[in-house]
């Protein structure tokens, strides 16, 4: 989980504890965590936190004799300033009561694809060019250095001002202080300008490998998107980052040259045939083509190659609400070829850009329509007037005829 991964890389200096509710004891591990000021990490919470929690949740703290006291069951404990509590769920959509909301700060951990696609470069660039992040990570924590530096002096030669007494020109450690505070203030000035255009080039290079982040990123949704068709069908993240790695490294022996361009082709298309090849041992007979059929239209469309409001009447039609006014079925009733439904689909696709007049067509031309709908083989007839030409090339749109 991302939250938990999170939580462990910011507190693992901090002697983090992490327990579960199902645990026997995990109530003295929440008391001395309060009592040493040590984080807590409650993971795989369900809707409902132990009771016995509430006043840690609440903070419900009192001062007796200078001291912050906490009461946990019939137990009276100190609670420690530095004591925090993280709470995660794996749970898609948990629904928690109000009362629990305000009294937590709710965070959604749940990956999104730009963020995915962030992680995903990062990887593929610590792969191909290790030298190339590790140079980024450092420009990253010496410019947030800098930067806390700079407010620190600020901070100091404002607490020096509001605390002078007297002639500003004899407060020799006021003077020496902003002498100070301005050389190296200069000095971080010019590193943080260096650092500006080091990113930038860093920043440049990386771009370059976004293609592969982007299309990682997006097949990995794909399958997420199958946990809609089965509830069983559930892919692990760490495991789809671990595919993701191998690859990287398997698609490095493949190649001819030493060529960006093919890199970046060759790691795109190794790693879809994996995508696909490992995720078809998962799943039934009848859902691969399916597969094939989804990774394939998201490819498409993050290429700008569909348009996405023909792809949503692909997969759901349309339905008129209110019939009165509709347009008359022109399929004679002695010949009812065409079926009210299909006739409805016809009028909705009438909205969308590309199919502007086919309305028109089917009541002017219901003859050629019909000779062309009881073929043996639409899909390889010619489509009747000016559709074979208008739809020649997108065979997405031919799909929706």
């Amino acid at each position: 989980m991302q939250a938990v991964k999170w939580v462990r890389r910011m507190e693992k200096d901090n002697f983090l504890k992490v327990i579960d509710q199902k645990q026997p004891d995990f109530l003295k591990t929440v008391e001395h965590a309060i009592i040493n000021g040590w984080p807590l990490l409650l993971q795989d919470v369900l809707e409902e936190i132990d009771p016995s929690l509430d006043a840690v949740v609440s903070k419900a703290i009192v001062r007796k004799g200078g001291r912050a006291i906490i009461k946990m069951g019939d137990n009276e404990i100190e609670y420690h300033k530095n004591f925090r509590m993280y709470i995660t769920t794996r749970l898609a959509n948990p629904h928690y009561t109000p009362e629990t909301c305000v009294k937590v700060c709710l965070l959604n951990f749940a990956v999104k694809e730009q963020g995915l696609e962030e992680q995903l470069l990062k990887i593929v660039i610590k792969c191909e060019h290790p030298e190339l992040e590790e140079k980024n990570e450092q420009l990253i924590i010496s410019t947030a250095a800098n930067n806390r530096e700079t407010k620190r002096l600020q901070d100091e030669v404002l607490t020096l001002l509001a605390n002078s007494t007297g002639d500003l020109l004899d407060n020799q450690k006021l003077i020496t202080t902003l002498q100070t505070s301005t050389a190296t203030a200069a000095k971080i000035k010019i590193e943080l300008e260096e650092a500006e255009r080091t990113s930038i080039d860093i920043r440049n290079a990386r771009e370059q490998f976004r293609p592969c982040a982007r299309r990682a990123s997006l097949l990995f949704f794909v399958l997420a998107d199958f946990g809609a068709i089965d509830t069983m069908y559930q892919f692990s993240l760490d495991s789809y980052i671990h595919l993701f790695e191998n690859s990287i490294h398997r698609s490095a022996d493949k190649l001819g040259s030493t060529s960006l361009e093919e890199r970046i082709l060759t790691l795109n298309n190794w790693h879809t045939d994996q995508v696909y090849n490992t995720t078809c041992r998962a799943l039934f007979e009848k859902h691969k083509l399916l597969l094939s059929f989804h990774m394939t239209m998201r490819i498409l469309m993050d290429r700008k190659e569909i348009n996405n409001d023909e792809y949503i009447f692909f997969m759901r039609g349309g339905q008129i609400l209110d019939k009165q006014g509709r347009a008359p079925n022109p399929c004679p009733q002695s010949d009812p070829w065409l079926s009210e439904r299909a006739w409805d689909n016809i009028i909705e696709l009438e909205k969308l850009l590309n199919f502007h007049g086919i309305v028109a067509s089917f009541e002017q031309n219901l003859g050629q329509w019909r000779q062309w709908f009881l073929s043996d083989v639409p899909e390889d007839a010619l489509l009747p007037t000016e559709w074979q030409s208008k739809t020649a090339e997108n065979y997405l749109q031919r799909m929706i005829l």
